[in-house]
């Protein structure tokens, strides 16, 4: 098997597969056959660099075939995008002469259009790349939208409203002892014990 991409960056965890179904797990600067496939897990993603330098983004849950499609054989070249000699010339004398375009000539199918009649055959388009990150959409719901009433009329019940209880407990105990003597000796002793339990529950 030859060369045909090497991963760049892996985030998660991605697998080649190759053709005989034996698995392994790959890592950034592994190098990927022609024919193995790449298959990326549950929030896994994979960048690859291919032969012809493109890079190749695969999303969680995604799985490529590296084979020969992926990767451009011959680079376009001027003659792929080209417009045939005399037909702008032809466009702009219609325009000119106040002349209605849709009376002119329609041109053959590219520069080397016409002529083979080689039946039926496929159209080749460059790839385009986008990148799309997240590789997801998120919607958010608004009533006023619509959308709020999808089940219909559904009865909801309505919590009741469990109010919470307070209990304070509160004791005072108060002690005072006077002892007064007619001596000369004045003897005077207070006690005070002040117990105060709150309790909250």
């Amino acid at each position: 098997m030859a060369q045909i991409a090497t991963v760049l960056t892996v985030t998660g965890h991605a697998f080649a597969v190759g053709p005989d179904g034996s698995s392994r797990p790959i890592n950034a600067g592994d190098v990927l056959q022609r024919g193995e496939t790449v298959v990326t897990s549950a929030g896994g993603r994979v960048e690859l660099l291919m032969e012809d330098g493109q890079v190749l983004a695969l999303g969680a849950e995604e799985s490529v075939k590296l084979d020969d499609n992926l990767t451009q054989t011959s680079p376009p070249t001027g003659e792929d995008s080209s417009v045939a000699a005399g037909s702008i010339e032809s466009v702009i004398q219609a325009l000119e002469e106040g002349g209605d375009l849709d009376e002119l000539e329609a041109p053959a199918a590219g520069l080397g259009g016409g002529g083979q009649g080689e039946g039926g055959g496929f159209v080749r388009l460059l790839r385009i790349s986008e990148g799309v990150d997240p590789l997801g959409f998120e919607f958010g719901m608004n009533e006023q939208q619509g959308g709020g009433d999808i089940g219909g009329d559904i009865p909801v019940e309505e919590e009741e409203e469990i109010e919470p209880t307070d209990t304070d407990t509160d004791t005072d105990t108060d002690t005072d002892t006077d002892t007064d003597t007619d001596t000369d000796t004045d003897t005077d002793t207070d006690t005070d014990t002040d117990t105060d339990t709150d309790t909250d529950t």
